[in-house]
């Protein structure tokens, strides 16, 4: 029966015509959008589509106007939206496109049963099932969120696509088991799929993971080793004698059958033995410094900091090395990414390492990291991806942060690669700081070989996997769009700082070296020795009158305390910074100090809080007035035993004369903690108020979360 003239133009039929007529001027209006303001126009435009929706069926119903045209208009109304809606996301989000093909796949198979249930069983749906009813709605409103939400994180807007794609996957498997019912000849008002049985079933495997995931990583993860003999006579084969001068670590004679490794398989940079790493990844070197024509400074200025980097990536012929634990696309992320990319188009080989935990927070699902990954001379790769299938390996990070350029330079410290850390465009930031070295020696045996050595074998470990180096994805127009937007702010970048990046006169100075080495943990992702922490250890105990140490934490364990106040009965000054709880942008770390704080001084460290306001992040230490030392070490039991870290030692008065003055700087905002709760404040420091909502996160971590302080 055909409908009547006066259906096909009933008022909610009108009304259905509206909507798909809305859908082009959706679209024109979402792809013309520049800025907010654009994406919230064609999100009004969405909102008057969805308020006929809300309404034609009221009204049909009311005034008796409801047709079979009516009942195949609205939800093909409503199937075009949606798909409208995804198909503009794509342009936004690089997994959206998935999105939008299952949607297309679903639909497509819900059309095609449809109409051979009606054309060839004679059978018709009763409405939509409750689980269709169930994406459609949650898929209206999670793409609603993703479309009015213009500064969702690209985390969060990858969560909530994989959102859409198992609700749609669910509804999918759903009509897939009622149609294969309905063949089978099943009544329709039998054909039903238990809501409870779903709810439960969900809720039991997602509780079943939870369990599985936090009963093995927690218990894997509660060992914490002790140093092992061979592994304690290789630290004091190395830095026993290190400040009196002696050439420890000298390498054993290599396999004269492979000139890369020794007997006992570790590996060799160089065959004539001056480098080499142990089995587990940790730096055996000689000290490298004065004969390979070595140079260093420290780098204190966040500003200081960006520009560096770019000048070394600028200058660099052959290759660049970038390791990092958290990378962002923000401003300065995004001027790194755009000069990584410019080097990358004049052939450098751009090789990129990221911690595995952060990649998922920042960079997955993200189009400016896909414009660097899909580019030709860019490999990146993940350290340790986490994975909650594989709970014991799922605190194992990389904390390591470095960069270098060719053969002539790196830099190397506590520094991640976001606005926090590097230039001056945010209001908040924390303080750190880099050690530039330059090497314009012979490299055979340059701290920068050895450097790059410790990067392979992490580079080339099981565990290191690469990632989205597909070309294809470079084609997508969202990565399109952010590689002109990474042009654009290295470019606008490049402009204000032309200048201090070309003219040579205004580079950083650095001052010569006597030596320099590396301190690092074994790279593997379980449970570690705690070989940089004994090896600081034997460094510092060898000090005639002072040591200052810094550090944003401090979280021990006994051993820790113990080698604590062995120092201090060592050394006749040790003194320590960190943030008070009140400046501590570390809430475990905050915590912590406030529970523990008795027990570190009684080790007989000289404790000084740091109240500048932002948090302190750096991590240093000086002995006497000629070894410096700089990293992403931090004085907690998570640098001890689960991450890979990463400190260089310099001897050089120069340098330590640099460091000391700059620590001495924040030191000068700090006050020193007394045994019985008061304070000396020589430098007039008004202490940071601890705010209501801070004092309350303490107070729950304290009661709640201290059992597993290891793990912070």
């Amino acid at each position: 029966m055909h409908p009547t003239k006066k259906e096909i133009f009933s008022i909610p039929n009108l009304m259905g015509y509206f909507r798909l007529l809305l859908v082009p001027v959706y679209l024109v209006l979402y792809f013309r959008a520049t800025d907010a303001h654009g994406y919230l126009t064609a999100a009004a435009v969405l909102a008057v589509s969805a308020l006929t929706d809300m309404f034609d069926g009221k009204i049909a119903r009311r005034f008796h106007m409801v047709t079979e045209l009516g009942k195949i208009l609205d939800p093909i109304a409503d199937k075009v939206t949606h798909g409208a809606v995804a198909l503009s996301l794509t342009f936004r989000f690089p997994l959206m496109c998935y999105v939008f093909l299952l949607f297309v796949v679903k639909e497509a198979f819900m059309g095609f049963m449809g109409l051979y249930m009606i054309k060839r069983r004679g059978t018709h749906m009763d409405g939509a099932q409750w689980y269709g009813k169930l994406c459609t709605a949650v898929l209206f409103l999670l793409l609603l969120i993703l479309l009015l939400d213009v500064n969702i994180s690209w985390f969060m807007a990858g969560v909530l696509c994989i959102l859409c794609i198992a609700v749609m996957l669910f509804s999918l498997c759903c009509y897939i088991v009622f149609y294969a019912r309905m063949l089978r000849g099943v009544p329709l008002e039998k054909n039903k799929i238990s809501i409870r049985r779903v709810v439960l079933t969900f809720t039991a495997a997602v509780l079943l993971l939870l369990i599985y995931d936090l009963s093995i990583g927690l218990s894997v993860y509660s060992e914490q080793p002790s140093l092992s003999a061979e592994h304690a006579a290789e630290i004091e084969e190395q830095f026993g004698d290190w400040k009196a001068g002696t050439q420890a670590g000298t390498a054993v004679p290599a396999d004269t059958d492979n000139p890369l490794t020794d007997s006992d398989g570790t590996i060799r940079t160089n065959s004539d033995g001056i480098m080499r790493t142990n089995s587990d990844g940790t730096i055996r070197t000689n000290p490298a410094g004065a004969e390979y024509g070595e140079s260093a400074a420290v780098i204190e200025d966040n500003g200081q900091a960006l520009l560096e980097r770019v000048r070394l990536i600028e200058g660099a012929k052959e290759r660049i090395i970038l390791s990092t634990f958290d990378f962002h696309s923000d401003e300065s992320g995004k001027i790194i990414l755009g000069a990584l990319l410019r080097a990358a188009d004049r052939d450098v080989e751009i090789s990129v390492l990221v911690d595995g935990s952060f990649y998922w927070l920042h960079m997955e699902w993200n189009p400016y990291f896909y414009a660097l990954s899909s580019h030709e001379n860019v490999t990146l790769k993940v350290y340790n991806l986490a994975n909650p299938l594989v709970p014991w390996r799922s605190m194992g990070r990389l904390h390591d942060k470095y960069l270098i350029a060719d053969d002539a330079a790196y830099l190397l410290g506590g520094r991640n690669t976001y606005d926090y850390f590097l230039g001056d465009t945010t209001d908040y930031r924390n303080y750190d700081r880099d050690v530039l070295v330059r090497c314009d020696g012979d490299k055979t045996g340059s701290s920068l070989v050895q450097l790059e050595a410790y990067f392979n074998s992490i580079w080339e470990y099981d565990q290191t996997k690469t990632v989205h180096n597909e070309a294809s994805l470079s084609g997508r127009t969202c990565v399109k769009r952010a590689r002109r937007e990474l042009d654009a702010a290295y470019d606008a970048y490049r402009e204000m700082q032309r200048a201090a990046l070309t003219d040579t006169s205004l580079f950083t100075r650095t001052y010569p070296v006597s030596r320099i080495a590396f301190i690092s943990n074994p790279i593997h992702t379980g449970v570690k020795e705690p070989y940089a922490w004994h090896a600081l250890m034997t460094l510092m105990s060898q000090a005639e009158e002072r040591v200052k140490i810094h550090t944003p934490y401090i979280i021990c364990n006994e051993m820790m305390y113990d080698s604590l106040n062995a120092l201090c009965n060592a050394v006749p000054h040790v003194t320590l910074m960190t943030n008070s709880a009140a400046n501590n942008g570390n809430p475990f770390g905050a915590s912590d100090y406030a529970a523990y704080k008795d027990r570190i001084l009684a080790t007989g460290l000289s404790v000084w809080e740091y109240e500048g306001g932002c948090s302190y992040h750096g991590k240093s230490m000086v002995i006497d007035d000629d070894i410096a030392i700089v990293g992403s070490f931090n004085l907690d039991m998570r640098s001890v035993y689960l991450d890979t870290e990463l400190m260089v030692v310099i001897q050089s008065k120069d340098v330590c004369r640099q460091l000391t003055e700059n620590m001495e700087f924040y030191e000068h905002s700090a006050r020193l903690a007394l045994a019985d709760g008061s304070y000396e404040n020589p430098y007039g420091v008004v202490p940071v108020e601890l705010t209501p909502k801070r004092a309350a996160r303490i107070f729950l971590i304290r009661r709640l979360a201290l059992w597993a302080r290891y793990l912070f």
